[in-house]
């Protein structure tokens, strides 16, 4: 990473995470969490939880998460501005105006189904959706 001039280390998994921040250590590069999982025990043995809690405070320069309640799971004591920050995934203006597409005859007897593909757990809403 320091030969090839890299600015920073962007790590988007768990698993990346502890990789990546070894490399970046090492490297003397900036590192940089993508963390989008609860760190929770309802996801995570214990022990995984404590460790990537504890990892989270100093291994990684900064930290984004995808939500507000990601970044209170991985940090449950709160967090600094200066260290992690929620990045929300959101939509572009274009799909927010977009109509909604014509009801069709064949809907009109069957509504259409809808899919949501991923692993089943209540924190990720499922239930609400």
């Amino acid at each position: 990473a320091r030969q090839r001039g890299v600015s920073v280390i962007h790590c988007n998994s768990l698993k990346s995470d502890i990789y990546g921040a070894i490399a970046g250590k090492i490297a003397r590069v900036p590192v940089l969490w993508h963390i989008r999982d609860h760190i929770d025990p309802s996801y995570l043995p214990g022990v995984a939880v404590k460790g990537l809690r504890s990892l989270a405070t100093w291994l990684p320069d900064f930290v984004v998460t995808n939500s507000d309640s990601t970044a209170e799971k991985l940090f449950p004591g709160g967090w600094s501005p200066k260290r992690c920050c929620p990045v929300y995934d959101g939509l572009a203006d274009r799909e927010l105006h977009t109509p909604l597409p014509p009801v069709t005859d064949r809907w009109k007897n069957t509504p259409p189904r809808v899919g949501i593909i991923g692993r089943i757990v209540e924190w990720k809403g499922q239930h609400i959706f």
